[in-house]
């Protein structure tokens, strides 16, 4: 089973028995649903669909460069392999203010253990560097 949550721009106020409401605002509606998995061996039916179309998705590398307020990324069990630290790394770092991981537990830990610090005292050192900068702006 696959577990959805996502945020509709508009306000719901029925729903079937398939979602569920999470939550609602003034600018929309927030729903989860799940679909089962669609095993090689089995035959299409549509309770094996998922019951959106992707409006707005755009690969990890034409992204490169751009920023989202929100971002949502999906990591599907098959291609964990190919989830380089570059292209982890340009991924999470599209979102400006909200960023969501969908992924198994498996393929999390797979992928975080297969990233390489590369040059801790370079990471160390942006990272104080950003800590002080915050620090002065507080006050």
């Amino acid at each position: 089973t696959i577990n959805f949550t996502i945020k509709i721009n508009k306000i719901i106020q029925n729903i079937n028995n398939n979602f569920k409401i999470v939550a609602k605002d003034d600018k929309g509606t927030e729903i989860k649903f799940s679909v089962a998995r669609l095993n090689s061996d089995e035959e299409d039916d549509n309770s094996n669909i998922v019951p959106f179309q992707v409006a707005y998705a755009i690969s990890i590398h034409k992204a490169q460069g751009l920023e989202y307020d929100k971002v949502s990324i999906v990591v599907a069990d098959e291609i964990e392999e190919q989830v380089t630290h570059n292209i982890f790394y340009t991924a999470i770092t599209r979102a400006k203010k909200e960023l969501k991981i969908y992924w198994s537990a498996e393929t999390e830990n797979k992928i975080l253990k297969s990233l390489k610090i590369k040059d801790i005292n370079k990471d160390f050192h942006l990272f104080k560097n950003n800590i002080q900068n915050i620090k002065t702006l507080k006050n």
